[in-house]
C-alpha cells in the first residue's frame, strides 16, 4: 500500500512540474467620454489593475470604443483593431470587462474572482515575449510558444493575438467628456492586427516561435510614447473565445540588438560548400550577452558550422558572444550539401540575457531539382504561395531570387520544370532574364511564368517597354497574340477538355486568401491574350467571356512546354483552387513530349508560310509559318520593284509553329511581298499596307 502510495505522489509531482501557471487576460473596454467608466476607475478599478499588473497576476489591455464620445483620439488612433475587438466580444456598452475571454459583471468581486479561478486553470501553453529592434523605423517582437508535455488537448480554431501597449497615457486637459486625463495599457497597434495570427500547434513538449513586425505610421509616433510602450500576447480558442494564455513584458529599449546579412541565397551544385555572413550589433545602452545558436529546415545528411570569435560549433551547440554598445560580431556560417540535391533553410539566431532577439535566413538551392521557383517579384512573398503547393504535393524543389539566373543560365536545364513568378514589378522579364528563358526553352525546358501586365510590356506598342525583340519573345517563345491589357473581369473559369483546366470551375483572381495583386483600383488587371499556333491551346477564359482568355499552354520546338497566364498565382482567391490549379500545371509540364498523346501529330509535317493577318494592315500585321526540322530560317520583305524592305526572321528555327511580326509605320502605302527560305524550301506571299 505505501508502494502505491508512494507512486502516486510521484506522478502526481511530475505532472505539478510539467504544468505552467496561467496568466489571467483582462480585456476592458472604454470610452473618453463614458461618465461610468471614470466612476468605475474611481471606485476601485485603476487602483485594483495597476496593482494585479505590478503583482504579475493579470495581462491587461485596454480598448477604445467609439461611444459616447466618437472624437476619443484613443479610439481614432487604432480604429481597425479598436472595432475587431468590440465586435469579436459583442460588445455594446461601457464599461465592459472581459476576463480569459468571459464577459464578468463590473464589481471588484467579480474581477477579483474571475481572475483567481483563471491563474489556477491548467494552461497547455507557455508564451515567452521577446524583443528584436524597437526603434521609429521597425518594431520587432518575438513569440515562443512552448506546449506542455503532459498535455492533451484538442484545439479548433485557435489564434495568437499580440497587442502594443502603452502603459501610461497622459494628457494636459481630458481628451473626451468625462473628465480623465490619465489612461492605462491602452492598446495602441494590433501585430499584425487584431484577427490574430494562425499558428501550427507545436506537439507536446515541443515549441514554435513567431516573429513579428510592426513599421510605425506617423501618426503612432506623434501619439505614442515609445519609452511607455508594453507588449501583450495571448492565444484565444475563437470558437469558445477561451483564452488559454497569456502573457505581458515591457519593451526595454535599454537592452536592443540587431542581425544582418548580405548573403541570403546560395545557387550551386551539391557538390559545393555555402559560406554565408551574418552581423550581430548591440544598438542598446548597455552591454549584453547573446546566445548563438543554428536551426536547419533541408535534406538530412547536410551538414551545417557557425564559426564566431570563439571558434567553430555544430549544430545544436550554443556559443555566448557578450558586446559592448556600438560594437558588433561576425558569424560564419557554412553550409554543406555533401552531394546530395536539395532545398534547403539555414537559420543563424540569437537570443540575448536580457531577452532581445533576432535571426537571418539562409537559402541553399542546388542544380539539378525537379522543379526551381524563380523569385522575381520585386521584394514580395509571393513565391511562398506555389511552394505551400509544391510542399503539399512532396515535390523536390527549390527557390532562388532571379538575379541570380543571368550568371547560372548554363545549369538551369539541369531543372525538369521552372515556375517563374514576376508579381507586379516592371519590366517582368529583363532582356537578360528573356534570353536565358529562350535558350532554357530551345534546350528542352518547361516553364509556368505568370504576373501583372507581362503580356501588355512585351507586346503592347504602348508600352514603355515594348520592342521588336520583346514582341518576338512573346509570339515566338510565349505562343500568344496580345490583346487587350485590362480586361473588367475578376474570375475566371476552366475550359472543358483541357487538361489543366477540365473541370477547375469558377476561379476568382482577387479578393480570399489571394494577394491581390489583380486590383483594378490600382490599376492591375489581367491581360487578355490567345494562344498562337495550332497545336497550342487557351487554358481559361474570363467569366462569361468564353472566347476572352488571359492563360493559354503551349509546345515549344520537340520538346518544351509553356504555360502562361497574365495574373500571378497568388492572387487566385481559394487555397483549394490555388492546390488544383498547381498540381494541373505540374502533371501537364512533367509529361514528356514525346509520349503525349498523339504528339507526333502536334509537330508541323512541312514547312508552311501562311497568309499574314490582317490583310490589308495599318499599321502592323503578323505572319504565321511552320518549321519541321531544325533548319537557318530567313523571312524578308520586299517593295513591288524588289528592294528589300525590312529581315523579320533570321537564324536556326526548331521544329514548331512560330508568328512575326511586321510594322508598316515608316512605309508608303501600297503592296509587299514577304519570302521565306529554309533549306530548300521557298514560298513567297502579297500583302497590302493600307494607310
Amino acid at each position: 500500500m505505501k508502494k502505491n502510495l508512494l507512486f502516486v505522489f510521484i506522478c502526481v509531482f511530475i505532472s505539478q512540474l510539467n504544468a505552467y501557471e496561467k496568466l489571467s487576460l483582462v480585456e476592458r473596454f472604454t470610452n473618453a467620454s463614458c461618465v461610468p467608466c471614470a466612476q468605475l476607475n474611481t471606485a476601485w478599478y485603476t487602483a485594483t489593475s495597476q496593482n494585479y499588473v505590478s503583482s504579475g497576476l493579470i495581462s491587461h489591455l485596454v480598448y477604445n470604443v467609439w461611444w459616447p464620445g466618437p472624437g476619443d483620439p484613443m479610439y481614432l488612433l487604432n480604429q481597425t483593431d479598436n472595432t475587431t475587438r468590440t465586435n469579436y466580444y459583442g460588445c455594446n456598452y461601457v464599461p465592459w470587462i472581459d476576463i480569459n475571454g468571459t464577459q464578468i459583471s463590473e464589481t471588484q468581486g467579480a474581477f477579483t474572482s474571475a481572475v483567481a479561478n483563471g491563474n489556477a486553470q491548467f494552461a497547455p501553453f507557455n508564451i515567452v515575449i521577446s524583443q528584436g529592434v524597437i526603434s521609429n523605423n521597425l518594431i520587432e517582437i518575438g513569440i515562443k510558444i512552448i506546449r506542455d508535455p503532459s498535455d492533451v488537448t484538442t484545439f479548433d480554431n485557435v489564434k495568437l493575438r499580440v497587442a502594443l501597449t502603452e502603459r501610461t497615457v497622459a494628457y494636459t486637459t481630458p481628451p473626451g467628456g468625462n473628465g480623465e486625463t490619465v489612461f492605462y495599457s491602452i492598446c495602441r497597434k494590433m501585430m499584425t492586427n487584431a484577427v490574430g495570427t494562425t499558428f501550427t500547434i507545436p506537439a507536446p513538449g515541443d515549441s514554435t516561435m513567431i516573429s513579428l513586425q510592426y513599421v510605425p505610421t506617423a501618426a503612432f509616433l506623434q501619439s505614442v510614447n515609445m519609452d511607455s510602450l508594453r507588449v501583450v500576447a495571448f492565444i484565444q480558442d475563437d470558437n469558445s473565445r477561451m483564452i488559454y494564455q497569456s502573457n505581458m513584458r515591457d519593451v526595454n529599449k535599454n537592452y536592443m540588438a540587431t542581425i544582418s546579412t548580405p548573403d541570403e541565397y546560395y545557387f550551386g551544385a551539391s557538390s559545393e560548400t555555402a559560406t554565408y555572413r551574418a552581423y550581430i550589433k548591440n544598438i542598446g545602452l548597455f552591454p549584453d550577452t547573446y546566445n548563438i545558436n543554428l536551426g536547419f529546415e533541408g535534406p538530412a545528411g547536410w551538414a551545417q558550422t557557425f564559426t564566431t570569435i570563439n571558434g567553430t560549433f555544430n549544430i545544436g551547440e550554443t556559443d555566448t558572444v557578450t558586446l559592448s554598445p556600438g560594437d558588433s560580431t561576425e558569424v560564419q556560417v557554412n553550409v554543406s550539401a555533401n552531394s546530395m540535391n536539395g532545398f534547403g533553410k539555414t537559420i543563424v539566431q540569437f537570443i540575448s540575457n536580457q531577452g532581445s532577439f533576432g535571426n537571418a535566413e539562409f537559402r541553399y538551392t542546388t542544380f539539378g531539382l525537379d522543379v526551381l521557383i524563380v523569385d522575381d517579384d520585386g521584394g514580395e512573398s509571393y513565391q511562398e504561395y506555389f511552394q505551400n503547393e509544391l510542399v503539399s504535393l512532396n515535390s523536390e524543389y527549390g527557390i532562388v531570387p532571379s538575379d541570380f539566373i543571368p550568371a547560372n543560365s548554363d545549369s538551369l536545364n539541369t531543372f525538369n520544370i521552372i515556375i517563374w513568378n514576376t508579381g507586379i514589378t516592371e519590366p517582368a522579364i529583363s532582356t537578360n532574364e528573356m534570353n536565358v528563358i529562350k535558350a532554357y526553352l530551345d534546350n528542352g525546358g518547361n516553364l509556368y511564368l505568370n504576373g501583372v501586365d507581362i503580356a501588355y510590356q512585351m507586346a503592347d506598342p504602348t508600352s514603355s517597354y515594348y520592342t521588336l525583340e520583346t514582341l518576338e519573345f512573346f509570339t515566338n517563345y510565349l505562343h500568344s497574340n496580345y490583346i487587350l491589357r485590362e480586361h473588367s473581369a475578376l474570375i475566371t473559369q476552366g475550359i472543358s477538355g483541357d487538361p489543366i483546366t477540365d473541370g477547375l470551375g469558377m476561379m476568382n483572381i482577387a479578393g480570399g486568401t489571394g494577394a491581390n495583386t489583380i486590383n483594378h483600383s490600382l490599376g492591375h488587371y489581367a491581360n487578355q491574350i490567345s494562344a498562337v499556333g495550332m497545336y497550342n491551346s487557351n487554358i481559361l477564359s474570363f467569366w462569361l467571356k468564353p472566347d476572352e482568355h488571359p492563360g493559354i499552354r503551349a509546345f515549344h520546338g520537340t520538346s518544351s512546354k509553356i504555360v502562361f497566364t497574365t495574373f500571378g498565382f497568388e492572387t487566385i482567391a481559394l487555397a483549394e483552387r490555388r492546390a488544383l490549379f498547381a498540381e494541373r500545371i505540374l502533371d501537364w509540364l512533367d509529361i514528356p513530349v514525346s509520349v503525349e498523346d498523339n504528339q507526333s501529330d502536334l509537330l508541323p509535317a512541312s514547312f508552311e508560310l501562311m497568309q499574314n493577318y490582317p490583310n490589308p494592315f495599318n499599321p502592323a500585321t503578323f505572319i504565321e509559318y511552320q518549321i519541321s526540322s531544325t533548319n537557318f530560317v530567313t523571312i524578308k520583305v520586299y517593295d513591288l520593284i524588289g528592294r528589300e524592305v525590312a529581315i523579320l526572321v533570321n537564324e536556326v528555327k526548331q521544329p514548331g509553329s512560330y508568328q512575326v511580326s511586321f510594322g508598316g509605320e515608316n512605309l508608303a502605302s501600297g503592296v509587299y511581298f514577304y519570302k521565306m527560305t529554309a533549306g530548300d524550301f521557298s514560298s513567297v506571299k502579297k500583302m497590302n499596307l493600307l494607310k
